[in-house]
């Protein structure tokens, strides 16, 4: 490059470097020694380094911290390189001030087109990135917030499901299911695995399923009762309904619910009576 061609880039960048506001800029050359820099630059370089700087000063010597020196000698050699690229990137001394700087980096050509330095334009991001953390940070909490709340119901989910079908054992080898709300699929899987459980642990020989507590007793109900009812008697135990109303009583009526030859009482008393009633009978045909 001729010295007339120097002095007009030089001029060029004077022009832009103090004259775009906001504009920091500066250029080195193949030893990372200044060629250019603007007020603007020159005032960052004192305030984050506590350095006055001037042409032919190698700006590495400027960079205290020897990670914030490595991190610039790599990007410097980048762009030495012939690559243009940005990055952002926190440099400065602690006990001064450091600040997140978005750095846009482009080689310097020389006639011939090789690369004879490098020139950087920074801009000050620090309150964006400030911004970005509160945010992420916030975002974080929203998450931990959603994730224990979201464990907390399921805990009270699990627990309501626990305790809205429990399974007490009213008498040697008889056992009441209670039934509460509604009995969806997953519900009534869950029942029926339990009931089934509860078998084989205590020896039962008859279950009761008390529906006094059920909303409604549908078509899909009356399914599921009827499976947990077939694989409770597949164990070898009996199975009968308690806790019919009339209104539900209409209702299986109504849809033609397949519970025909199913034992069903009106009360938990009239089922456990007669529960009782067909093991006494087992006991005493045994017995002949």
């Amino acid at each position: 490059m001729s010295k007339t061609q120097g002095d007009t880039t030089m001029a060029v960048l004077r022009a832009i470097g103090e004259n775009i506001p906001g504009a920091i800029m500066f250029a080195l050359d193949r030893e990372y020694r200044y060629i250019y820099f603007n007020p603007r630059h020159e005032g960052v370089m004192r305030a984050i380094w506590g350095a006055d700087i001037r042409l032919g000063l190698s700006m590495l010597e400027v960079i205290k911290a020897s990670a914030d020196r490595e991190k610039a000698r790599v990007n410097f050699d980048r762009a030495l390189a012939g690559e243009a690229f940005t990055v952002v990137e926190a440099y400065g001394d602690e006990a001064l001030q450091r600040n997140y700087w978005e750095n846009v980096y482009a080689p310097v050509r020389g006639e011939d087109g090789a690369a004879i330095g490098v020139f950087v334009q920074v801009k000050d991001v620090t309150t964006e990135k400030r911004n970005e953390a509160l945010v992420a940070e916030h975002r974080a909490e929203l998450e931990r917030m959603v994730a224990a709340r979201t464990a907390e119901l399921e805990e009270k989910i699990a627990l309501i499901q626990a305790i809205s079908a429990p399974i007490i054992q009213v008498w040697d080898g008889v056992l009441v299911v209670p039934l509460v709300g509604t009995l969806d699929e997953r519900r009534g899987e869950r029942v029926t695995d339990d009931v089934l459980a509860a078998i084989q642990q205590f020896q039962t020989r008859e279950v009761l399923l008390d529906i006094t507590g059920m909303r409604s007793v549908d078509e899909s109900a009356a399914h599921r009762l009827l499976q947990t009812i077939s694989a409770t008697r597949l164990l070898g135990a009996g199975c009968a309904v308690v806790g019919v109303s009339p209104e539900v009583a209409r209702t299986l009526v109504g849809i033609d619910a397949p519970l025909s030859g199913v034992p069903t009482y009106g009360t938990l008393r009239d089922g456990l009576r007669a529960a009782l009633r067909r093991m006494a009978f087992e006991v005493v045909r045994r017995g002949r």
